[in-house]
């Protein structure tokens, strides 16, 4: 059977509908710029990027994770991005591989930067050279050039996700206590890990956060934490005991997966 330019068009607008992604764009021949509208879950967002190459944001709540932003076309043309106040999230690879991304401006209200969101920019880069942690808006976004012993400066109110992922070199962190979350994937895979005090601020850890850390041999977890993440602390063969604290609400799924030397977990009533 032979489908309409048009009734194609119809089946894809509903495709997109029945997931929750919208966006469209239009272009302004005279300012030679692009714009358009994206969402998620009731989350709408307008964005335009200028004939200068400064593509700002505007909306409120999270910024889905999809990796195919409205965007993605124009990678090549951002030289900024500006992120208006409301947007409470940036999403996972929002800005990967803008290959002349120099300035980030971020509001108050973003709680948390998705990993790989800005990987393989110029921006994240020249950050990096300047200090090994890479810090926007009281947001820890990249510490993966760290090594030794690494005390995170106070004021920082949340480790990103995949902040240290990978990190061979860590060896121990000093966390103060104006960190409130540590976000998924932040240290999985640091097998030189063998030391980390969590402190009292921290609420929540996200899902792989210690994934693959098989040099910790112990972790304590603070009363002021109430969820931990799926696969938390998997694969921490080194892990020997862990003390779960009353504020605990909720363990996901196979967060201690594969802890092969865990014998006691201390579980409240």
């Amino acid at each position: 059977m032979k489908i309409s330019k048009k009734t194609a068009a119809v089946v894809t607008a509903a495709l997109l509908l029945a997931v929750g992604i919208v966006w469209c764009t239009s272009k302004d021949s005279a300012k030679d710029s692009m714009s358009g509208e994206f969402g998620l879950h009731g989350d709408n967002f307008t964005w335009e990027l200028d004939g200068e190459g400064v593509l700002t944001i505007i909306g409120k709540g999270e910024m889905d994770n999809s990796s195919s932003v409205p965007w993605l076309s124009y990678r090549s043309d951002i030289v900024s991005v500006v992120i208006e106040d409301g947007v409470t999230s940036i999403g996972e690879y929002a800005f990967n591989s803008c290959e002349n991304l120099t300035s980030i401006a971020l509001p108050n209200s973003i709680k948390s930067v998705g990993q790989y969101a800005f990987y393989n920019t110029p921006w994240l880069e020249a950050k990096r050279k300047e200090n090994p942690l890479v810090v926007s808006n009281k947001i820890l976004i990249d510490g993966k050039n760290c090594s030794g012993d690494v005390a995170i400066p106070e004021g920082i109110i949340c480790i990103g996700d995949d902040a240290f992922g990978g990190c061979k070199n860590l060896t121990s962190i000093l966390i103060p206590d104006s960190v409130k979350y540590i976000g998924d994937t932040a240290f999985w895979q640091c097998n030189r890990l063998t030391s980390i005090k969590i402190p009292d601020s921290i609420t929540s850890i996200g899902s792989w956060a210690f994934y693959g850390c098989d040099s910790l041999t112990s972790i304590t977890i603070p009363d002021s934490v109430t969820s931990i993440g799926s696969f938390c602390f998997a694969g921490c063969n080194g892990l020997l005991s862990i003390k779960i604290p009353n504020s605990i609400t909720s363990i996901a799924n196979y967060t201690f997966s594969g802890c092969s030397s865990l014998t006691p977990i201390t579980i409240p009533d």
